[in-house]
């Protein structure tokens, strides 16, 4: 197998007033380094922007950068090379502490293994900051002088992320998502899968050099999900902290390997053995019981702090941002009076708040059904006659029942909307002081299955008298 590799270091060469003004007490002992690995494989038409976002980051920091390509068969390396000469050259603006700039290029027997790769041609040390970052993402503007700060201050802090941020192909914004907490314990047995819980996404995911070690890396025998498995192993260790800001974006493109999301939690199923199968399910049902306990999830590590940055004490600071997203309720305004309408709590059979979409129109707390009867519980001061009004999106046809103490309040096959618009359902029920619940049943018209839907809101209104 033939290999070569690259490498270029530039070292900061400002004048001694220069430095002064920007760092005042820098010595290579004090500064921290970063570490990053981009693994490519024909990657010329993005790779420009990856490796332009990380050698342009500024700050009281050194980045020592590898990429280990597959023996690309495009420009990819031919631009890897001029990224080298650009460097070497001096015609990029140096803006932190030195940079190191490495490439290769060999066999590999997938993406896990070109990281673990190039994270050998890097020399990690215990006291290094790391990552990597694909050759379509990039990282955001001050992405590393937030993370050097953060690991600076805080030495309990080992491993961090930042908010979800979308890109298209074309680089343009397209989704950015409200800061989520990741609790350690769901973490750990698994959960953050995509299906029952969000996934961590793994551009802007930092740790440091201590925690790879200790896991031993990523496995290289996985092919898409192995930062599910790594995450998985660094909560074995320690918890995982989101910061309130973008540290990177994740561009969304025709034919990458996160498309294949079936494939993708195919893996996830065989990455757990029986035992952690259980502990999976387990888990599961104790959130389920503890999801509508924001501070009990807390406690029960289901959620987590974020890590925000106040303005007004020019520090960071830990909030306790809920893991659920509530909608506000309505003020119903009639010709007689005006009300606010009650807001269902989703119990039973739904599955976890979901961040707003703009881009699909969708506000933050919708909630995907995820069984055949999922329960919808009203807290009621003021008994009477109500209208409750369920407004959702549909995918399929499929039959939806609202029913209370085995009464029927509403029986339709509803219209398919997608995300092009909404289905608003209509019902009056008789609701008592204290907790009522009204379940939601959702069949496949076709087949009698259960199905799903997206439920937006669902609010009760007291009829006048």
């Amino acid at each position: 197998m033939c290999a070569y590799q690259q490498a270029v270091v530039l070292s900061n060469e400002w004048s001694n007033e220069t430095n002064e003004q920007f760092v005042a007490d820098y010595s290579p002992d004090t500064v921290p380094r970063i570490c990053i690995v981009t693994p490519v494989f024909n990657s010329e038409d993005y790779i420009d922007e990856t490796i332009y976002s990380i050698i342009t980051q500024a700050g009281n920091f050194s980045i020592r950068y590898h990429i280990q390509d597959g023996q690309s068969t495009d420009a990819t390396l031919d631009k890897l090379k001029q990224w080298q000469q650009r460097i070497e050259q001096h015609q990029i603006p140096l803006l932190c502490q030195g940079i190191e700039f490495t490439f290769a290029s060999q066999p590999d027997k997938g993406m896990y293994d070109a990281i673990n790769q190039g994270v050998t041609n890097i020399n990690l040390d215990d006291s290094d900051y790391m990552t990597w970052i694909n050759a379509d993402d990039r990282l955001a503007p001050g992405a590393l002088a937030t993370v050097s700060d953060i690991f600076t201050t805080f030495d309990r802090i080992h491993w961090l992320g930042g908010r979800t941020c979308l890109v298209n192909e074309q680089g343009i914004t397209t989704h950015l998502n409200v800061p989520r907490p990741f609790g350690r314990l769901a973490i750990k047995a698994g959960l953050h899968d995509g299906r029952n819980l969000p996934f961590i996404m793994q551009e802007g995911t930092f740790w440091r050099g201590w925690l790879w070690q200790k896991v031993k890396g990523v496995k290289d025998v996985l092919r898409l999900a192995g930062d599910y498995d790594l995450w998985r192993r660094f909560a074995e260790y320690t918890n995982y902290v989101l910061v309130d800001a973008v540290l990177a974006t994740h561009r969304k493109r025709p034919g990458q390997l996160s498309e294949t999301i079936d494939r993708y939690h195919h893996e996830v199923d065989l990455i757990l053995n029986p035992q952690e199968l259980s502990i999976y399910d387990e888990t599961w049902q104790n959130f389920n019981h503890y999801k509508s306990d924001e501070l009990e999830q807390l406690r029960q590590e289901f959620s987590g702090r974020v890590l925000q940055y106040s303005t007004a004490l020019q520090s960071w600071h830990y909030t306790p941002f809920p893991y659920t997203v509530h909608l506000s309720p309505s003020v119903v305004v009639s010709a007689a009076e005006t009300r606010t309408a009650i807001t269902a709590n989703f119990a039973k059979g739904f599955g976890i708040v979901e961040n707003s979409n703009p881009v699909k129109n969708l506000p933050s707390g919708i909630r995907w059904t995820q069984a055949r009867n999922n329960d919808l519980e009203f807290d009621i001061e003021e008994p009477g006659e109500y209208e409750i009004t369920m407004i959702c999106q549909t995918f399929n046809p499929v039959l939806v029942r609202l029913s209370q103490d085995n009464h029927v309040l509403l029986s339709q096959v509803l219209p398919i909307t997608n995300h092009d618009c909404t289905c608003k359902l209509l019902a009056d029920a008789t609701l008592i002081q204290g907790q009522n619940t009204v379940i939601l049943s959702v069949t496949s018209k076709r087949h009698m299955r259960a199905a799903r839907i997206i439920v937006i809101s669902c609010e009760a209104v007291l009829k006048s008298t």
